[in-house]
């Protein structure tokens, strides 16, 4: 405790809180203190306090700014990283700090009594300025030679009390997870362990488990989180591992492998990190006699329903590599994820991702396309027509009216049974899932909220747009994505995108994924096949429809890109491994 009452910024703190400077008026004096607690903060390992101080250093009294140190946007960067908050951070790393400044104040962690119900609460930076400001106002009726050491106390009781309250949530979350994924997720393997691979993955503050299902047999790995991180960590960051460092870093993995796909890096530096994954979640199980037996008794390419959540439902699963190829070159990768709501409610597993749901009756296809820059949209469409021609299907190309696209236009598309397919620009929004739009030819937004919440009908959702996951972050009020809201509202399944997929490649896909599904192959099925037609294919620079920055940036698996007739392999997971499916694989 002396130690914290002595350090230099503290003692800067303590005073803006015990004393009224004249040259600052209240609030700025608060909001100084709650920057300089940030840094406090980190000193004393009160890391989830930290999350919610650190992004007011971008916003201090320009007359304390030589007090405080800068925080660049890497740093900010990895602090929303450490936080759980992938989805800021990958949308600050894309589009510079004014994208996301405004939400970045507004920053908020739950906060619990641990093991005490009823005790959860939402708790933000204004939280931390009204405890200073109380401790300020007392300390002022306070003798001054008390005055300093009294406050210091009290900001050490009152910050590290709130600190322990926030580590409490994050614990109880990821509790709340595991009920929803846990015993109901045995019960429900069960009924399809004969159809498919099921494999479910959580993880908390001390171990990390993935428990497996196949045939006749179930399987569990469980190895000691911290451990494994620490593994991982140099030797200046290895003391500062603690429950919410361990578990952190996984957000940390899932993010790096993020960029390094969305960036388009060459394969060889992003083989290790899926490696490692595969490794440390899948390598074991997957290597046992029993577990191989079972697997290989299914056939060419079983369905792999994977269920996960927190960091972990953002990652690509069908990129994963076993040193010799890439999951989706083995099985056709499903994703579940709990539905959850705001609220602290306790959500339920993704029922019909993991025990299949019912086939496929209506293969009618509606397709809403168009966008700016979208080139390949003319070919994707007459690709779609000649299938319809060939298999038989039922082919309507919105908008019905051949008028602008309206709300109404949205629910044409969603409400009825059969396949959906949107191949427009998609936006995520900064504030939460239900407020995505798509993004018109003409340059409006439509927001998709107000429309899924009438209901979707459709059997098959296939949202070819970008990063049209919408993922919120796992720790924030509205956890939650438009293919969890899609779900939630009776789409039997969704095929959505991880980050914008190449306009070539989503061409591609979409017409496999129609083709095989006119032939009459499951959703998992067709969906892995479409991914594998990507993973298999090569186009030309023109083709692609960044192929001038790409030619300009000049590595594609190693060689030079130079000319516009140069065929480039769509083999690196950035082309195919951002197509995701959730729901109803059968």
């Amino acid at each position: 405790m002396g130690g914290f009452a002595d350090d230099p910024l503290v003692s800067r703190m303590v005073h803006l809180l015990a004393e009224n400077l004249g040259k600052l008026t209240p609030a700025e004096e608060i909001d100084f203190a709650v920057a300089a607690l940030a840094i406090v903060a980190a000193e004393q390992k009160w890391y989830a306090l930290m999350q919610l101080c650190l992004p007011l250093l971008g916003a201090v009294p320009e007359t304390m700014r030589d007090d405080m140190p800068d925080m660049g946007d890497d740093e900010l960067v990895r602090f929303l990283v450490f936080g759980h908050r992938i989805s800021d951070a990958i949308h600050l790393k894309l589009y510079g700090r004014e994208a996301v400044e405004e939400r970045l104040r507004e920053v908020q962690r739950p906060a619990r009594r641990w093991n005490l119900p009823w005790t959860d609460r939402w708790v933000s930076t204004d939280t931390i300025r009204e405890i200073l400001a109380g401790i300020r106002e007392a300390a002022r009726a306070m003798p001054p030679s008390r005055r300093h050491a009294w406050t210091a106390r009290q900001v050490h009781k009152r910050c590290a009390a709130l600190n322990a309250r926030m580590l409490d949530a994050t614990d109880f979350q990821l509790i709340r997870h595991s009920m929803a994924t846990g015993s109901q997720w045995v019960r429900l393997a069960k009924s399809s362990q004969h159809e498919s691979v099921q494999i479910r993955i959580h993880y908390g503050a001390a171990y990390l488990s993935v428990a497996l299902r196949v045939g006749s047999i179930a399987k569990t790995k469980r190895f000691f989180l911290p451990l494994w991180v620490g593994q991982m960590l140099s030797d200046e960051e290895r003391p500062h591992i603690d429950r919410h460092f361990a578990i952190s870093f996984v957000s940390t993995i899932v993010f790096n492998i993020l960029m390094t796909l969305r960036e388009r890096r060459p394969v060889e530096a992003l083989l290790p990190s899926l490696q490692l994954l595969h490794a440390r979640l899948l390598g074991d199980l997957f290597a046992d006699p029993e577990v191989q037996r079972e697997i290989e008794a299914l056939g060419n390419y079983p369905t792999l329903a994977i269920t996960a959540y927190g960091a972990f439902a953002q990652l690509p699963f069908a990129a994963l590599h076993d040193g010799e190829r890439y999951l989706a070159e083995r099985f056709n990768v499903v994703q579940a994820t709990p539905l959850f709501q705001a609220d602290f409610k306790v959500g339920d597993i993704d029922y019909h991702a993991v025990v299949g749901g019912a086939p496929l009756a209506n293969r009618a296809v509606r397709v809403l396309a168009g966008g700016e820059n979208l080139h390949q949209i003319e070919h994707e469409l007459d690709d779609l027509g000649r299938l319809a021609s060939e298999r038989g299907f039922d082919l309507a190309v919105g908008p019905v009216d051949g008028g602008a696209w309206t709300d109404g236009t949205l629910r044409w598309l969603l409400e009825g049974e059969g396949i959906a397919l949107l191949s427009a620009h998609m936006r995520a929004s900064v504030s939460n899932a239900a407020s995505a739009f798509v993004v018109t030819p003409d340059g409006r937004a439509l927001k998709l909220g107000p429309v899924i919440s009438e209901g979707v009908g459709a059997d098959l959702v296939v949202l070819a747009s970008c990063h049209s996951s919408s993922q919120t972050d796992w720790l924030a009020p509205d956890e939650s994505s438009v293919v969890s809201l899609m779900r939630s509202a009776g789409a039997g399944a969704v095929v959505s995108t991880l980050w914008p997929v190449e306009d070539y490649a989503s061409r591609l896909y979409n017409g496999a994924l129609v083709e095989a599904l006119s032939a009459g192959a499951s959703r998992a099925m067709a969906h892995g096949t479409a991914q594998r037609a990507v993973m298999r294919a090569s186009a030309t620079i023109g083709q692609l429809k960044s192929g001038e920055r790409l030619a300009a940036r000049a590595k594609a698996g190693g060689e030079i890109v130079d000319r516009r007739d140069t065929a480039t392999p769509l083999g690196h997971p950035y082309y195919w491994a951002g197509l995701i499916f959730t729901g109803a694989w059968r």
